[in-house]
């Protein structure tokens, strides 16, 4: 940076010393961490993926290009949980496509809609990637787990260059190696990641409804929404009820109903944590942000909310259960699994059916098949813990 000073020239996209190179306890460099919406979705993602697609590359042995048609129809298959931003779309959009679906393909999505079609080298290759962005935007972060993401991560670079060529290592290649001291220095992906902001943007800007003085139409309401969210209103408010049904997002909590009482078949197994035996039954609930749904609720739509993991097992939700003390429970049919990556697993359901209590370990996953070779095969993804920040 004094070089640039000195000579008024840019070098390595550098134009000049920044202001904060001046104050003694700020470190210029390791504050400043790489954000993983741009440097890994917007970035390594979508080059990767037009690298595998675009007509340019297809003398390359990673080109895809011939098989989008099948890609696609996986990618649209898939149902994931509701709390996802945004469905799967079709592929000739991929250029408009949001972080937050490229992040569902990366952690997510892209091993079942790629398997069989893109080599298996360049598959392993970006599932190194993949699950080590899994298990960084965990809450729970250790040592060990940072370790291996670090070795992970190494492995990632080291051969993007084997697999793509010198002109692919890009900038944002190169940040994929720093994210592991941004997550040493400020904690998971997610503490240092630009996701909130561009909600807030895309919050903002929705409260421009014409083009007659924007910004005052957004100074408005966003003052009417901090009022109504942070100011404490008296009891006997006029307003108050019309605050809680425009402003906030209220869900009524499950009760007991002992109307619809459950009726167990002999072969259900209860859990050790499970001492009720009288419940009620229900077919949707929301409990610690989550949205639970049976199976048959679910069938028809483009999401699914009947998948979960809890204590490494994985259970499809054909009941939602309520004791009478309003505690929630789901009877599931539990999935066989085999580990394929850390984030991905092969699975089939059994014909063991479990009542399982809904706690704070309770995980939502998305499950996803495919036919290849006239065979069908599952797959389940636990989705990343979500944090304030979501």
């Amino acid at each position: 940076m004094d070089e640039m000073c000195r000579d008024g020239n840019e070098k390595f996209g550098v134009l000049g010393k920044t202001v904060f190179a001046s104050l003694r306890a700020f470190d210029v460099i390791s504050s400043f961490p790489p954000d993983y919406m741009h440097a890994v979705l917007l970035g390594v993602m979508k080059q990767v993926w037009t690298m595998w697609t675009e007509s340019e590359f297809h003398k390359q042995p990673f080109y895809i290009g011939n098989s989008l048609q099948e890609v696609e129809k996986r990618l649209l298959s898939f149902r994931p949980p509701s709390s996802f931003a945004r469905y799967p779309r079709q592929l000739k959009e991929f250029k408009k496509y949001k972080a937050n679906e490229w992040e569902a393909i990366l952690l997510h999505y892209i091993y079942p809609a790629l398997k069989g079609i893109l080599p298996q080298v360049y598959l392993d290759h970006i599932m190194l990637l993949s699950s080590s962005i899994f298990k960084l935007l965990s809450p729970k972060l250790n040592e060990s787990t940072i370790n291996g993401c670090d070795k992970q991560l190494k492995q990632f670079e080291t051969k993007f260059q084997t697999l793509y060529g010198r002109e692919s290592m890009t900038y944002n290649v190169h940040l994929v190696r720093h994210l592991i001291q941004a997550v040493r220095n400020f904690g998971a992906l997610y503490n240092f990641s630009l996701f909130p902001y561009e909600s807030g943007n895309a919050m903002l800007l929705a409260y421009r409804t014409s083009n007659k003085k924007p910004i005052l139409q957004i100074e408005r309401k966003y003052c009417i929404n901090k009022m109504c969210h942070y100011t404490e209103l008296p009891s006997a408010s006029p307003i108050q009820n019309w605050v809680k049904t425009v402003w906030t997002k209220e869900h009524t909590p499950l009760q007991f109903d002992s109307k619809t009482v459950f009726v167990p078949c002999d072969s259900v197994v209860y859990d050790d944590d499970v001492d009720e035996i009288i419940f009620s039954v229900h077919s949707r609930c929301h409990k610690n942000g989550l949205v639970l749904c049976t199976r048959d609720i679910c069938k028809g739509s483009n999401y699914d909310d009947s998948w979960i993991e809890k204590n490494g097992s994985f259970y499809c939700i054909t009941h939602i259960l309520c004791d009478k003390n309003n505690l929630i429970y789901i009877v599931g049919q539990r999935a066989k699994t085999k580990k394929i990556y850390d984030n991905l697993y092969a699975c089939h359901l059994t014909e063991e059916i479990r009542v399982v209590k809904v706690n704070d370990s309770v995980q939502q996953c998305i499950a996803m098949q495919i036919e290849q070779n006239q065979t069908i095969e599952r797959f389940i993804s636990r989705c990343k813990i979500r944090t304030q920040c979501d």
